[in-house]
């Protein structure tokens, strides 16, 4: 079959992957990876949800007042938003290296696309925190829903109890499937690459924050 003919087939049996069902049929969206599939549906998704949640922060910390988000705010906000999915892109690197050495055989878009859909999650979670913050007068910047709550962000030791939110968790299980339906993996060492995916960049926030905590201000 000539290769423009098979280019032609590839791009017709592509599989379109909903990023909303990670809450009713992860499974059936991790399988699709395992072929042809598009992931400009969840991208799409991804970059309207995000950029109305950060602008709906904007508001929410203006204390409602949309006309007083300046230009200088609207910008932080757009800046956050781009570096969200480079942050994708990290936690994707990181996915694909660990997977990788665990024995895993998974190409990189796969493992930014396993990132992608189970972000939905962290979305959820921020939207409840911030409506928590909102009902009892709290800071909305905080996190409400795990032990991250405990300290203040800027506490070196924040990344870590970060990862003990009911979100968090929820998240790194999808990954987890995710890991094991694409690689093939063990249960074991898919839960094993899922931590370590979510602590090592734990790990370096830890380090960053320590260092930045020791600054003179």
């Amino acid at each position: 079959m000539p290769d423009t003919e098979l280019n032609e087939l590839n791009h017709t049996n592509k599989k379109d992957l909903n990023i909303f069902k990670m809450f009713t049929s992860p499974s059936d969206e991790f399988k699709k990876l395992k072929g042809p599939y598009s992931l400009m549906g969840p991208i799409i998704v991804m970059m309207v949800l995000l950029l109305f949640f950060t602008l709906l922060l904007a508001v929410v910390m203006e204390s409602g007042n949309i006309t007083a988000i300046s230009g200088i705010m609207i910008f932080g906000v757009l800046f956050s938003f781009i570096g969200i999915f480079i942050g994708f892109l990290f936690a994707g690197v990181i996915l694909w290296g660990i997977a990788h050495i665990f024995g895993g055989n998974i190409g990189f878009k796969q493992a930014v696309s396993i990132q992608i859909l189970t972000s939905i999650i962290g979305v959820l979670g921020g939207v409840i925190n911030t409506v928590i913050a909102v009902i009892f007068s709290l800071n909305v910047e905080g996190q409400y829903t795990g032990l991250g709550g405990l300290v203040a962000q800027e506490n070196p030791v924040w990344a870590f109890l970060s990862v003990l939110d009911i979100f968090t968790i929820w998240s790194g299980i999808l990954v987890a499937l995710g890991i094991k339906i694409v690689t093939s993996l063990s249960w074991g060492k898919s839960i094993v690459v899922m931590l370590l995916t979510i602590l090592i960049p734990a790990f370096f926030s830890f380090i960053i924050n320590t260092i930045l905590s020791g600054m003179p201000v």
